[in-house]
C-alpha cells in the first residue's frame, strides 16, 4: 500500500482535521489495561510528536510518513471520526448521499440522526472513510486533478472486469482492487 502524507492542500487533510484538531485524538491512550512489562500500555506511549495550534487544514501536519504517526491515525479511528470530518468529505468528493450510506454502510436516516445528535462515526464507519479519502487523493495525484478522477471513478473500468471502480469502495477488497488498477495506471501498465 501507498504511504500517504497529509499536507494542508490534500482531501485527507481536510476530512481528518476536525477529528485532531478537536481532541488531539482525545488524548485517549489508555485503550490497553495490560500489566505484561514486555508490551506498555497504550496510555504509556508518547503523545505524537507536533502540536496542533490552529483549527485549519492549512496548519495541519504530516502524519502518515512514519510508525509512531500511524499511530495518531489509529487513534483516531479508534475513537470515531466526528461527524464534521464526514461533512467535510461529502463536500469535497463527487459521491452522492445515497453513495456515500453504501460506502459507509449505513442509512441515509442514520447519517442525519448522527448530524442531529452530533455524534461520531462508528469505529467501521470511521475507517471506512478515511480509506476511501486516502484512496481518493492517490487518485488525483495519479490522474493530475479532481476532474479527470472523478470521470475515471464514473466509467467502466475493463481492469476492474467492467464494473464501475466507485461501485467497489464499499468493500475493503474493492477498494484494494481500485487501488492496484490505479499503481498500474501510475506505472504506465495497461490492463
Amino acid at each position: 500500500m501507498e504511504t500517504y502524507n497529509l499536507q494542508p492542500n490534500r482531501i485527507a487533510s481536510k476530512v481528518l482535521a476536525p477529528a485532531l484538531l478537536s481532541s488531539q485524538v482525545s488524548h485517549s491512550y489508555n485503550v490497553s489495561s495490560s500489566t505484561d512489562e514486555t508490551h506498555p500500555k497504550v496510555s504509556e506511549v508518547a503523545e505524537p510528536p507536533y502540536t496542533l495550534e490552529a483549527s485549519t487544514a492549512s496548519s495541519f501536519p504530516k502524519i502518515l510518513n512514519d510508525d509512531q504517526n500511524y499511530f495518531t491515525l489509529v487513534m483516531a479511528t479508534r475513537n470515531g471520526l466526528p461527524y464534521k470530518s464526514f461533512e467535510n468529505a461529502q463536500s469535497l468528493m463527487p459521491f452522492s448521499s445515497q453513495e456515500w450510506a453504501e460506502i459507509l454502510h449505513i442509512s441515509n436516516r442514520s447519517l442525519v440522526r448522527l448530524k442531529s445528535d452530533k455524534k461520531h462515526l462508528s469505529r467501521t464507519q470511521s475507517e471506512k472513510l478515511i480509506e476511501v479519502t486516502l484512496l481518493f487523493d492517490y487518485g488525483v495525484d495519479v490522474f493530475g486533478s479532481t476532474e479527470k478522477f472523478t470521470q475515471w471513478l464514473s466509467r467502466t473500468n475493463i481492469a476492474l472486469g467492467g464494473i464501475v471502480p466507485k461501485s467497489l469502495l464499499d468493500t475493503n477488497q474493492g477498494i484494494k482492487a481500485v487501488e492496484t488498477a490505479l499503481s498500474r495506471i501510475e506505472h504506465g501498465v495497461l490492463a
